[in-house]
């Protein structure tokens, strides 16, 4: 039976699908005067988060499906939060004014204190100054000063005496603590003190070396098994464990940027990486594979066309590896989203969200269906006051496809709000070997419109890497359309023999939020239309509406990010404007058209095909 045939054999046998992912925001939370820099996120059902540079500062446990009121305050100075992925147990560290540090463990459901440990003339560095180990076990914290480092490590929960170790580094030191890492078990920490970075056996006591990284870094990170370390600045080195230190494996550099955030894979197959341009005109996200330290996929920022400096400041990961959330100082009134979600195969954001201020801290829940982005309410080097956090909900769920009884049938059902003529689809290989695919079926279904051209390159697809398809439809889906669409990809194993895909994942390829200011009131009516035709040949009508006068950007970027011209700008009168965009000059592809206005944002995408 050919595969059209076992398709249409098939078609009853078909599992009811969800509806495309669609990112929400379920909760903002506002403050006049505090910086949220430091945040906590579990599978449930809590959030947290710690603040500072107001007045009074707190440390809040939130619920996450909550309405953003806190469940629970503490105040203090300056605060550092943690909690467990089980959510189990929950730490924080208040740098106190008088210099004294003071750690604190609360059990999450009741929020029960657990007991305090103070020490003095000492602080913290850093959000990331307090963690807990993968497994729940270890709870470790970094503090000191210029000229010492402290690492205290505890067994969880605590137990009297309770210290599994009190590490103090003298020499060589030059200056504080700035970086911190803690394998899966608790049994490796590791850290950074000015120049230098250090590694110990948290159980036996035993030094494993230090190294002097020759310059100012605040980039590390412990693969979970403790094998591998990952550190640097001007440069990135990985190294392995060769039963009594660490030998260098690889480095690698980006000419021109530094390296801010490093984070390895829980699979221990790819290490995530965060950079800054030297100027801090823009960031860059690259993945690395570990083995051979060769490059997996880039993302990259346009440039800034102010002066506001962008930064890549926090990373964060599910503990499956396969969602990577990255914050950044963003630009301000550029209106460049501070957050990114990513799926591991692809170099597209899954998803951004674009904030009042910049995000100083970004956490994804363990299991990745939650994403929790706390900072300031105005661009970070504007001497904010004030800051927002977001609780959003990612719906991966609706991404995991419905496989069909006895078929390798993968299916969505697409829900659509208003007219749509094309769907941005990526086939991602989730398994173990490379597959060769040729050939891709469609197959309509209650459908009031069909497909009519698909946009796939046939090749290889290695295990873990992804490949880009466009449909489009004639006529328009309608606003009533609530059909199926079902497909599977043939392909040719490593054997030579033809299969149907059954570790090919295929999903939406990203979408795009925009935060709600929890401090402004939201606007009555304020719209981007879709462009008209769509898609496109070179000319198409661009229309928006404005409820008020005000200051109006309509830009276009490419699916990378990338600024490819402004259509409108400067100061407009409330009512419906319409424009003509001639991308005659522009390639075949997928853009955004973002307007931005100080009622927020609006993006329409747009099909250029000539």
């Amino acid at each position: 039976m050919t595969p059209l045939a076992l398709l249409l054999a098939s078609l009853l046998l078909l599992l009811t699908a969800e509806a495309p992912a669609n990112p929400t925001q379920m909760w903002a939370f506002h403050s006049d005067q505090e910086i949220f820099h430091s945040a906590a996120l579990t599978n449930g059902p809590y959030a947290y988060a710690g603040s500072h540079a107001g007045d009074n500062n707190f440390v809040r446990q939130f619920l996450i499906a909550g309405d953003g009121s806190p469940a629970f305050s503490v105040s203090g100075q300056d605060w550092t939060v943690a909690a467990s992925a089980t959510g189990d147990y929950w730490a924080a560290a208040d740098n106190e004014s008088d210099n004294s540090v003071v750690f604190s463990l609360w059990a999450s459901q009741s929020n029960e204190s657990l007991g305090e440990y103070s020490f003095e003339g000492v602080m913290p560095y850093g959000q990331d100054m307090l963690r807990f180990s993968a497994d729940g076990a270890t709870l470790a914290g970094l503090f000191g000063d210029a000229a010492t480092t402290r690492v205290i490590v505890w067994d969880v929960p605590w137990q009297v005496p309770g210290i599994r170790l009190l590490y103090e580094s003298f020499t060589p030191v030059g200056g504080p603590p700035n970086a911190f890492a803690l394998s899966g078990d608790g049994a490796i920490v590791a850290f950074i003190a000015g120049q230098h970075c250090h590694v110990l056996n948290t159980m036996s006591l035993q030094i494993y070396g230090v190294s002097n990284i020759q310059e100012q870094a605040n980039a590390l990170d412990l693969s979970q098994d403790g094998s591998l370390i990952a550190y640097g600045y001007s440069e990135i080195r990985l190294k392995s464990f060769n039963g009594t230190s660490y030998s260098t494996e690889w480095t690698q550099e980006i000419s021109g940027y530094h390296c801010q955030e490093l984070m390895f894979s829980p699979s221990g197959d790819y290490l995530a990486s965060s950079w800054t341009k030297n100027d801090n005109s823009r960031i860059l996200i690259r993945l690395y594979d570990l083995e051979t330290g060769e490059e997996i996929w880039t993302f990259e920022t346009p440039e800034s066309a102010s002066n506001l400096q962008d930064a890549a400041v926090s990373l964060d990961m599910s503990s499956d590896g396969n969602w990577l959330a990255v914050g950044t100082w963003g630009r301000g009134v550029e209106t460049l989203p501070e957050v990114h979600v990513f799926h591991r195969g692809f170099s597209v954001p899954y998803f951004s969200l674009d904030m009042p201020g910049s995000c100083l801290d970004v956490r994804l829940s363990p299991d990745g269906n939650y994403l929790m982005a706390g900072g300031t309410h105005q661009h970070t080097t504007a001497n904010p006051a004030g800051g927002d956090l977001f609780m959003i909900d990612l719906d991966l769920e609706s991404l995991e496809p419905s496989v069909g009884v006895g078929t390798m049938i993968e299916e969505f059902a697409w829900f659509v709000e208003d007219p749509i003529c094309g769907i941005d689809l990526s086939a991602y290989n989730s398994g173990f070997v490379p597959v060769v695919f040729d050939t891709v079926y469609w197959l309509e279904d209650s459908m009031s419109g069909r497909p009519v051209s698909l946009g796939m390159t046939p090749g290889l697809l290695n295990p873990g890497q992804s490949a880009q398809a466009m449909m489009t439809f004639s006529p328009q889906l309608t606003e009533e359309f609530q059909g199926s669409l079902a497909w599977v990809l043939e392909f040719t194993d490593p054997e030579g023999v033809r299969r149907i895909s059954d570790t090919l994942l295929i999903f939406a390829s990203f979408s795009h939020l925009v935060a709600v200011d929890p401090s402004a009131a939201s606007p009555l009516s304020y719209e981007l239309l879709a462009p008209y035709p769509n898609p496109f040949n070179s000319t198409t009508t661009v229309s928006f509406s404005l409820p008020i006068e005000t200051e109006t950007r309509l830009r276009v970027f490419d699916v990378l990010g990338r600024a490819q011209g402004i259509l409108a700008e400067g100061r407009m009168s409330a009512g419906v404007h319409t424009l003509n965009w001639n991308a005659n000059s522009l390639p075949s592809g997928l853009y955004l058209l973002q307007l931005e206005t100080s009622l927020g944002i609006k993006v329409q995408k747009t099909i250029l095909l000539k």
